[in-house]
């Protein structure tokens, strides 16, 4: 995909980075029903014990902590390095002119599609080390 405009200022593949954000919606949603599905037949425990709702206060609070250090350090990244820089173009090619919306969303199809399936499911498959392991693996 390429990361500059055509000449009149229009953005040459519009549908192509659309696609590409409705794919990657659509893979997080689908792993996180597969996980769901392994939680709620094939597993002791119902899928709504599995988030242990009374922690959500402290967890959210420990999340936005650590999302603030991350983007802190990819800031400083971004400034330092040329990897980090050709990535920042990158992402920002796919997600320029998007809804404001469309990132948080995309974080949170990912994170429970991911924590359904590797940790609710494959986990107690394969155990925890090699959950791990095809975590690292694919990512």
């Amino acid at each position: 995909m390429p990361t500059t405009r055509s000449k009149d200022g229009a953005d040459p593949f519009p549908e192509t980075r659309r696609l590409s954000l409705l794919f990657t919606a659509l893979f997080y949603g689908l792993l996180g029903l597969l996980g769901f599905l392994w939680l709620l037949f094939f597993q002791d425990a119902h899928p709504a014990e599995y988030f242990h709702l009374r922690s959500i206060p402290l967890h959210g609070i420990l999340g936005l902590l650590l999302g603030g250090v991350v983007v802190l350090f990819s800031r400083i990244s971004v400034s330092r390095f040329s990897w980090a820089k050709s990535m920042e173009d990158e992402f920002r090619t796919l997600l320029r002119d998007q809804p404001v919306w469309t990132i948080p969303l995309l974080a949170l199809f990912s994170a429970v599609g991911e924590e359904l399936f590797f940790r609710g499911a494959l986990q107690e498959v394969v155990g925890v080390w090699w959950q791990a392991a095809i975590f690292g693996l694919v990512h």
